[in-house]
């Protein structure tokens, strides 16, 4: 199991954003993979690379989760309160939803629910990507081919990029390190040598090597928590008024 902290410089949020990849939409014992929170100036994220490490990842959890700063915030409160809530043994309140007032006014005006993605694009996708004129509902083909010639770790990122979520990512991990060569690999690559770009293997964010699914697992909820965090820059109380007055 990893734990990897990332400090930002310039913000700093008040309470935590709370993000979680877990393997389904109902909670079960051993299914979070991946724990991420954003509080202050600080990303955290706990991260299993085999089975057995998901318990490790429930304890450290229980061992967190009380000391949170509150507000908690989630991109899906009920998700999150339900994995959390299984895992603690007991209710865990999670005060803000933080999509929740957009899919309202999404419904409103007859429109589809956003995407986070679509409310907070992380700049990678307009740069190394070049979305700019592309339509990503669609050109998903595009973005699988970007995805195949990525040479760093912060380049293997999300949803929109491999077409799949989070928890197929993470049995893909699984079934790749189940391989007797993977150890071996991944020594060599410890060891110095480098990777091309079909290779499956790729740095992770603290710099070890890992699976390229492990990676997009990782980097997938880094983009989740500064998105959500994001969204705090445009309190709802204020924006629904100038939406109102457009």
């Amino acid at each position: 199991m990893q734990i990897i902290e990332f400090p930002f410089e310039g913000i700093s949020v008040a309470g935590t954003v709370v993000d979680l990849e877990a393997v389904s939409l109902e909670p079960c014992d051993g299914g979070v993979f991946t724990f991420g929170t954003m509080s202050g100036s600080t990303m955290r994220i706990v991260q299993a690379e085999t089975e057995a490490e998901c318990l490790e990842v429930e304890r450290a959890i229980r061992a967190a989760w009380d000391d949170l700063p509150r507000p908690l915030r989630a991109y899906s409160k009920a998700f999150a309160q339900r994995w959390v809530g299984h895992i603690l043994g007991r209710e865990a309140l999670i005060e803000q939803e933080l999509m929740a007032p957009w899919q309202e006014l999404a419904e409103e005006q007859s429109l589809k629910w956003p995407r986070l993605r679509e409310l907070m694009r992380p700049p990678v996708f307009y740069y190394r990507w070049g979305v700019a004129d592309m339509d990503r509902e669609t050109d998903v083909r595009s973005l699988r081919r970007a995805i195949r010639i990525a040479s760093s770790v912060n380049e293997v990122v999300s949803r929109e990029a491999i077409a799949d979520g989070p928890h197929v990512w993470w049995q893909k991990h699984l079934e790749l390190m189940r391989n007797p060569n993977a150890g071996a690999e991944l020594n060599r690559l410890e060891a110095g040598e480098q990777t091309d770009s079909d290779s499956a293997y790729r740095r992770l964010p603290n710099g070890n090597w890992g699976t390229i699914y492990l990676a997009a697992i990782m980097c997938h909820n880094m983009m989740d928590l500064q998105s959500q965090a994001a969204l705090l820059l445009w309190p709802w109380e204020v924006t629904s008024g100038w939406l109102g007055q457009c």
